[in-house]
């Protein structure tokens, strides 16, 4: 009878255990579920950045144009972000917000431009502002240049360059 009854009891417990493995494989497949879910839509929401310096108006406020110098726009605002590719009499200062989508490409939500016009004496002669609506998309072109000269394949470019080395400097 005792062992009868410790039959009984053991695989009743037996068959608990195994209720509460399946109960406790499920609630951990459900997690991984719901983990990876909230990870894939972490991943799919935009990503947004500031690059560049736009200053404040209340900096801007404090140049005066024919009174202040390029140090004291560079005291004030800081390095500008380039200068005139042809004329290193104005600085720009450019500020832009770009915002990306998971594997997709960025895009420019936002742009700022300052350019601060100097005169020959250094002062400044005007500011003027810029915006993304100001800008124009620029194609590039397909065409390539040719080169002279033949092109070389690998294993003449190997072989050519047995013996080019310099056995003295190597010492």
């Amino acid at each position: 009878m005792r062992q009868l009854r410790y039959n009984m009891i053991h695989s009743k417990a037996k068959c608990m255990m195994e209720t509460d493995r399946n109960h406790m494989r499920k609630s951990l497949a459900l997690i991984a579920i719901i983990v990876g879910a909230l990870a894939m839509s972490a991943a799919c929401s935009p990503r947004s950045t500031n690059r560049g310096h736009i200053p404040p108006p209340s900096q801007l406020e404090k140049l005066k144009i024919g009174q202040h110098s390029k140090s004291y726009v560079r005291n004030i605002l800081g390095a500008p972000s380039t200068v005139g590719t042809f004329d290193n009499e104005v600085w720009y200062y450019i500020g832009r917000r770009i915002e990306q989508w998971a594997f997709f490409r960025e895009s420019i939500i936002e742009q700022k431009i300052v350019a601060i016009y100097f005169n020959d004496l250094g002062k400044i002669e005007y500011i003027q502002r810029y915006s993304k609506q100001d800008g124009r998309e620029i194609e590039m072109v397909g065409r390539k240049t040719p080169t002279s000269g033949r092109e070389l394949g690998v294993i003449e470019q190997i072989i050519g360059n047995l013996g080019r080395f310099n056995k003295q400097a190597s010492q």
